[in-house]
């Protein structure tokens, strides 16, 4: 997950309620609503901002990805992989490539020492690699897959997180779409285009990723706040535009 991908059909989401302006509706959990209180592991609740449903200084302030004043998806993980926290089923063409892309943050202040690890399946197979949900301070990240429909005429869309521990592994979710991919340039949509940068750490050092549009480069621009670095392994998500992006990885001693 995290590659360039075509333009998408005429903007049509395939998903009725991807952005949560409608509520608890729409889609089904194994996770447990829980209207207001999210203290519990393995719920969740569609909030205009995380923390009144964890009001104990944990979570962070923020609006959803939308609007900044609109509705999104929260969830306090749970400890079972297996237990899907979004799903939606929608029918399909077949032999139609299908692109799920959507954003995700962290909701944890600080560093979140056991960070969501979301997956992502359409009829009972992975999509990509997991996509690990950077700390609070990179905002919302965005996320893009492609799914070839083959013969198949329905679509059984899920996302779980691979994440097990109680504390930490709290995370938002918002604007997810589901729609056919054209290869038409004469009606080019743009969708959200993700890029991973993956690099090698030292747990609890600060980092900075900085991109440039081209080499050699006279100016780089930081990409987002510093990240600190949880294990021996980091990674972060950049939304692109067209274009070229080169990127280096500052150390922060």
């Amino acid at each position: 997950m995290g590659a360039f991908v075509p333009s998408v059909h005429g903007q049509l989401n395939l998903f009725v309620n991807g952005n949560f302006q409608s509520g608890n509706t729409g889609f089904t959990s194994g996770y447990v609503y829980s209207s207001g209180n999210l203290f519990s592991a393995g719920t969740y609740d569609i909030v205009a901002n995380p923390l009144p449903d964890h009001p104990d200084g944990t979570w962070v302030s923020m609006g959803d990805h939308t609007t900044g004043t609109g509705l999104m998806l929260v969830v306090n993980g749970g400890a079972n992989p297996n237990q899907f926290i979004w799903s939606e089923t929608v029918n399909v063409a077949s032999n139609t490539i299908y692109a799920l892309s959507g954003w995700a943050a962290d909701v944890d202040v600080g560093t979140d020492t056991a960070p969501p690890n979301l997956v992502f399946t359409i009829n009972g197979v992975q999509l990509g690699t997991p996509v690990l949900v950077p700390g609070s301070s990179s905002g919302w990240q965005s996320f893009t897959t492609l799914w070839n429909s083959q013969s198949s005429t329905q679509a059984v869309v899920q996302i779980s997180d691979l994440t097990t521990q109680y504390f930490g592994n709290d995370f938002a979710l918002d604007d997810l779409l589901f729609a056919a991919v054209s290869t038409n340039s004469a009606n080019e949509f743009a969708i959200y285009r993700s890029v991973e940068i993956n690099w090698n750490s030292q747990a609890n050092s600060v980092y900075q990723i900085q991109w440039t549009p081209s080499l050699p480069a006279v100016d780089w621009f930081n990409l987002g706040n510093p990240v600190t670095a949880v294990g021996t392994n980091t990674s972060v998500w950049d939304r692109v535009a067209f274009g070229t992006r080169f990127y280096r990885i500052l150390s922060y001693k």
